[in-house]
């Protein structure tokens, strides 16, 4: 299944992240997905931000949609 997201969503993020002066590497960096037992996060890696703010990224299910 390919995730549609609404292309105003995609400009009010791409034009926050310039307004801001923040670049993609570091958005990445700072959106957290889990949080480990020991404490340790895990962030999404800048190429998968791309995908998914570009439309690109094929998603399994709904569900893994959603989660993103």
């Amino acid at each position: 299944m390919k995730a549609v997201f609404n292309e105003d969503w995609t400009a009010e993020v791409m034009g926050k992240m310039h307004k801001y002066r923040i670049t993609s590497r570091e958005l990445a960096s700072r959106c957290v997905y889990r949080v480990n037992a020991d404490g340790s996060v895990k962030t999404y890696n800048p190429r998968y931000l791309s995908a998914v703010l570009n439309g690109k990224k094929d998603f399994g299910d709904d569900r893994a949609a959603q989660r993103t």
